[in-house]
């Protein structure tokens, strides 16, 4: 049986017991710890497990998601990026030579064209082309042979001289000469003019500048013998286009009032003849 200090000794140990819970349990009333929850990772617990995720074993590939409609014996199709991309630029110097001569190829035959389409250029007469001049001291006429004439006091249009000079030099290149002779300008002119006097009109030509056949005749010399003959061909068309067409208004003027102006001056017959032709 139980003794008496067994009994005490055990009711004190019973008091201490009670008296420990009941203060944990004031303790807990007055600071209440937070419970965490157990099914929400917090943030580090997040990361480790995205980190762990991503990795992937060495050795192992990750597999793409596979697109719809698609089985695992066909190939993977890439898709193609819709941008714009700059042109290759040439990667050796061969190829840049080789760009610049297709260039310089193109040039020369873009040349060659121009040149071809030039000499088949005619000339249609046309009285404005030239300008004749009568000097203001009428007396440094005297002496003057119609060919002197026209050499000093003709001045042809920058168009016109260019496709004189022009026609002069193919002329001479293709028959190996340096200057043309007064029967060969029909063969010339024939090229030149689209017009069917030509005959009839050379013969007024070497009527109206006294001009010999074996007469030589240089590129300056020749140029004003053209205009001449361009003014001759115009008038022969029909006076009434001759009229209408505009002459040059300085030459108009010149020789206004012709019979007037060669009173008294000595000039001789053949170039009295050619200045009358030109009024």
């Amino acid at each position: 049986m139980p003794t008496s200090a067994n009994v005490l000794t055990h009711d004190h140990y019973a008091r201490e017991d009670l008296e420990e819970a009941e203060k944990g349990q004031e303790g807990n009333l007055l600071s209440p710890e937070p419970q965490k929850l157990e099914d929400v990772p917090e943030k580090s617990e997040k990361e480790d497990s995205g980190e762990q995720a991503e990795k992937v074993l060495e050795g192992e590939v990750k597999e793409a998601p596979k697109a719809e409609g698609t089985t695992e014996g066909e190939p993977k199709v890439e898709e193609l990026q819709k941008r714009w991309t700059r042109p290759k630029r040439p990667t050796s110097i061969l190829k840049t030579k080789l760009l610049v001569n297709d260039v310089v190829k193109f040039i020369e035959e873009m040349k060659q064209k121009i040149t071809q389409e030039d000499g088949d250029v005619r000339v249609i007469p046309d009285p404005s082309a030239c300008r004749f001049q009568l000097p203001i001291d009428m007396t440094t006429l005297e002496g003057l042979t119609p060919l002197m004439y026209v050499s000093k006091h003709c001045q042809p249009a920058q168009t016109r001289r260019k496709i004189y000079v022009s026609k002069y030099r193919e002329f001479c290149e293709g028959k190996s000469i340096s200057t043309i002779l007064v029967s060969e300008v029909l063969i010339l002119y024939e090229k030149l003019y689209q017009d069917t006097a030509i005959l009839d009109g050379i013969l007024s030509l070497r009527r109206l500048l006294d001009l010999d056949l074996n007469l030589e005749l240089d590129e300056n010399t020749f140029v004003v013998v053209s205009c001449l003959m361009e003014r001759i061909l115009a008038k022969t068309k029909g006076t009434v286009s001759y009229e209408k067409a505009k002459r040059n208004v300085f030459e108009v003027t010149d020789f206004c009032s012709l019979n007037g102006k060669l009173h008294g001056v000595n000039v001789s017959p053949q170039l009295r003849s050619l200045l009358e032709y030109i009024r």
